[in-house]
């Protein structure tokens, strides 16, 4: 039911914007720019990691999965969804090759959709986390001290995409977590803010199977690839404490985040009056 509903919503979403999207000479879709980019550092590896996730903590039995990167600079480390990234070169390649944005259009439609919704950029010498939060409705920004996770080293091994692992337990953000790491790659790093181990984290999840990254696979970047969050027109900038209590009341009425973005916008009539909400599950509780 909730998924048919949010369908309706989205599709009554979509045609306003292709509308606008419409140029006054010919209906003709407006050129492609490249994306705004706020450039922190360029990337000598992406290591990526599966996430699986549950939308609603009452389902215990069903995970939704996704492909996350993690750039990594001599300085910074971006962690994004990897189609977000993809879909971001692919704007960029288009509009470099001069291609119309029909051709865009359809290359893009291919792509899956992201569905990890934050990309961090952390700085090694700031100890700050830059935090951006994008759905259609809602574009947010928020600055946070890189959290010091107090690690337990653990007795226990494990092999994670062929590699043996030891084990770390902290808590964090409300959930008790459990990692994977191999001292055999001795870089500090993991997937969103975790990190510190004595080495690559390679698997990390909550203790309930509620957010879980794996590890599953490496490449050193060929050419130039930038480290960095879009720098998107209408950004919300808020502290964190106001910035995660707007994300949740985001789910918890969508139908009016999206009226207030788009405002005339006709719902359709099982939606007149009424308030949409989906489920929040955030890796961080706290």
């Amino acid at each position: 039911m909730i998924k048919n509903k949010l369908f309706s919503l989205l599709s009554v979403l979509v045609l306003p914007l292709m509308a606008s999207a419409q140029t006054v000479s010919g209906g003709g879709l407006p050129p492609l720019t490249p994306v705004e980019r706020h450039v922190y550092d360029t990337a000598h590896a992406k290591i990526y990691y599966e996430y699986a996730f549950r939308r609603d903590s009452a389902k215990a039995d069903k995970l939704t999965r996704g492909q996350t990167v993690l750039l990594v600079g001599d300085a910074y480390t971006c962690f994004i969804d990897n189609q977000a990234l993809l879909r971001d070169s692919l704007t960029d390649a288009f509009c470099r090759k001069g291609k119309s944005p029909m051709e865009y259009m359809a290359k893009n439609m291919s792509l899956e959709n992201p569905v990890y919704e934050y990309s961090l950029v952390s700085g090694f010498k700031s100890g700050e986390v830059s935090v951006r939060f994008d759905c259609p409705s809602l574009k947010l920004q928020y600055v946070q001290p890189t959290p010091k996770l107090a690690w337990t080293l653990a007795a226990g091994d494990s092999v994670v995409s062929g590699v043996k692992c030891k084990k770390a337990v902290c808590r964090f953000g409300g959930r008790d977590w459990t990692a994977w790491y191999s001292p055999e790659y001795g870089l500090p790093l993991g997937p969103y803010m975790f990190g510190g181990l004595p080495g690559l984290i390679f698997a990390v999840g909550d203790g309930r199977g509620d957010h879980v990254f794996t590890l599953n696979g490496v490449e050193l970047c060929r050419g130039v690839v930038q480290v960095y969050q879009r720098a998107d027109d209408g950004i919300i900038k808020l502290p964190r404490d106001k910035a995660r209590e707007t994300i949740r009341k985001y789910y918890e009425d969508l139908s009016n985040f999206i009226l207030m973005k788009y405002p005339g916008t006709a719902l359709p009539d099982d939606l007149q009056g009424k308030k949409l909400s989906a489920p929040y599950n955030p890796i961080e509780l706290e």
